[in-house]
């Protein structure tokens, strides 16, 4: 019955994560958006929820080789938009790693639906139509990936992946008010920017600012640091975002 409410209501959370060696990257940052995602639903988690749990719970689906780990946490309970208990169930699936390139050619726009501006948006959870549609949509017409936009026009993500631009010494990317997941590889650019001497500024990102910019990055969990050669007409460079991909294969 806790899997049904999964299935008709999308309620539920997941966390995609990327294992070398049976061993999470990142298993901290991901614990604690879990935890900061579950309360925001509130769903209860193990009281010893935390980072060791994460990797434990990891590594008993995944303990050996490069992996793409799916992590489901769903809410167990009866009822039916009205739940009637708020504990927790976990699912996992596990897929070889497969290595894709840092590099994506074509960057199109979405623009058939859109991301609304509210704190569900900024969650991995079961309400995904609007990128499944994208996806199909960036198939369909030979793109590599497309930017999805909020409820006001303005930038929000990528299909499956944060975004940065870069205009001359500054960074921007959306800030979670206007609807982009809150990321994992996010988090880590946001934090470790100063080490290449920038700051991120959590802005309203706008399509004709991406066009005036110099370069255009994704990030997520999954393939780390990619960057961007063209959006449209628009030709970007990578300097940037090749010394994030090393700075994270030193540090991440």
């Amino acid at each position: 019955m806790g899997q049904n409410r999964a299935f008709i209501y999308g309620d539920l959370l997941f966390e995609t994560v990327r294992t070398i060696d049976g061993v999470p990257q990142l298993a901290k940052f991901h614990a604690e958006r879990v935890a900061k995602s579950a309360a925001l639903l509130e769903m209860e988690l193990p009281t010893h929820w935390g980072e060791s749990f994460f990797k434990d719970l990891i590594y008993a689906h995944a303990p050996v080789g490069n992996k793409r780990v799916r992590l489901v946490i769903s809410r167990f309970a009866t009822g039916f938009y009205m739940p009637s208990a708020n504990e927790v169930a976990f699912s996992t699936e596990a897929w070889e790693y497969e290595s894709k390139s840092r590099t994506i050619e074509k960057l199109g726009i979405y623009t058939a639906s859109y991301k609304p501006c509210t704190f569900i948006s900024n969650l991995k959870c079961g309400n995904a139509l609007v990128p499944v549609m994208a996806s199909k949509f960036a198939k369909a017409k030979g793109f590599d990936d497309v930017l999805l936009l909020n409820e006001h026009g303005r930038i929000a993500e990528a299909t499956s992946s944060n975004i940065f631009v870069v205009k001359n010494k500054t960074i921007l990317t959306p800030a979670l008010r206007e609807a982009p997941v809150e990321g994992v590889m996010r988090r880590w650019i946001i934090e470790n920017a100063p080490k290449l001497g920038y700051v991120v500024n959590e802005t309203e990102l706008t399509i004709e600012q991406l066009k005036q910019a110099d370069e255009c990055f994704l990030t997520n969990a999954i393939n780390g640091i990619v960057s961007v050669n063209n959006l449209l007409d628009k030709k970007f460079k990578n300097k940037v975002s090749i010394n994030f991909q090393r700075l994270f294969e030193n540090e991440g």
